[in-house]
């Protein structure tokens, strides 16, 4: 074989493992990035309430409840 045939081989075999090298980071970061957006995704909740005001002129009762909703995030800690 050739200097310049074992060069080439050389050229050839270095890029090909950089190649495989920058495919596995690749699908190693695109893993990750799912990862970190379905647990954002499990973090966003539904929150339910009820609320009702106080009747003022008849304390011991209280005006219609009435129900609301809206949404939220758990935050670790």
């Amino acid at each position: 074989m050739s200097k310049s045939a074992r060069q080439s081989f050389r050229a050839a075999r270095a890029t090909l493992a950089l190649s495989a090298l920058f495919v596995s980071l690749m699908s190693t970061s695109s893993f990750a990035q799912q990862s970190e957006i379905r647990d954002v995704e499990d973090s966003i909740i539904k929150i339910y309430t009820t609320q009702a005001a106080p009747d003022y002129f008849t304390p011991w009762r209280l005006l219609t409840p009435r129900q609301s909703s809206g949404s939220g995030s758990v935050i670790d800690g």
